[in-house]
Formats: C-alpha cells, structure tokens, sequence
C-alpha cells in the first residue's frame, strides 16, 4: 500500500498500489539483432542464455537493461519471453554528430512524440534486422542507432 501523509493536517492515509507485470517475447532468427528489453526489470543474460544460447552478445553486462540497445547473434530461431513491469521512455541526451544506441519502450512511440529538445529534421533513427533501415518510431523489442546534426538535445516525452 501506498503511504500519503498531510503534514499541514496531521492526517494519514493508506491506499492500495497495484504494480501492473504484462508479459513480452520477441522472436529472433537465427542471425544478428539490434534488440532492447522493455521492461524495468530488464531480462538477465542467463535468461538470453537458457532461451537463446547466443553466440555473441555485447555490451557484455548481466542483465539486459530497460533503454538500451544490445548486439546479439542467435544460431537458430529463439522467442525471448519474460513478464514484467512496462518501462515508460526515460530522457536521452544525445551529443552533436555522435552515434547513440538506445532501447524502445514498452510501447511504441514515434519519433516526433519524444523530441525534447531536438529537431525532427535534424535526427536520424536507425534499426537493424539483416540490414540498417530507417525508422520514424521505436518498437517495443528493438534497439536502435540515433545521432542528432544540430546541437546536442535531449529526447523525452512532453
């Protein structure tokens, strides 16, 4: 339960919290993927290992964490399941003519809806699936290039 205290009336209030978990799974083919976890909690490498045994996986940290992106090469189709709590878009400072690797949110969102202080015409948001592609959006699962040409901005939610 949540706590509430009124400290101008001396009151106190109890309320129940209800901590929503969703589950989420990617299907992978056996080939490299720019992918990203979009729950808090993130998905641990042992849980990469036991669903996929990748056979390269960087940056090479414990646990895969919500908002950022993650090389990894699959040597057979894997689906990457867990449930958790949804990570929201958490502000992103990206440098002037530097590549930034970021992760999606539980839910998609495009581009222009999390601009911050950048422009739109100045960014550019790459996803890779066999192949770089241009993308206008994140997509819950994927990672992604992004570099600003103007000045240095950060990206957020309004």
């Amino acid at each position: 339960s949540l706590l509430i205290e009124d400290y101008a009336k001396g009151a106190r209030s109890s309320f129940p919290v209800c901590v929503v978990s969703l589950p989420f799974s990617q299907t992978l083919s056996a080939n490299w993927h720019l992918i990203s976890w979009p729950h808090q909690e993130g998905i641990s490498k042992t849980e990469l290992q036991a669903q996929c045994n990748p056979s390269y996986f960087s940056p090479d940290e414990p646990t895969l964490q919500a908002g950022k992106a993650y090389w990894v090469s699959v040597p057979s189709q894997c689906t990457l399941s867990k449930t958790g709590t949804p990570w929201n878009f958490t502000p992103v400072n990206l440098k002037s003519w530097l590549w930034t690797l970021i992760g999606a949110p539980f839910k998609e969102v495009l581009l222009k809806d999390i601009l911050g202080t950048c422009t739109l015409n100045s960014l550019y948001l790459y996803q890779y699936d066999g192949y770089y592609s241009f993308s206008d959006r994140l997509r819950p699962g994927y990672g992604y290039y992004i570099m600003t040409t103007g000045n240095d901005c950060t990206l957020k939610l309004p």
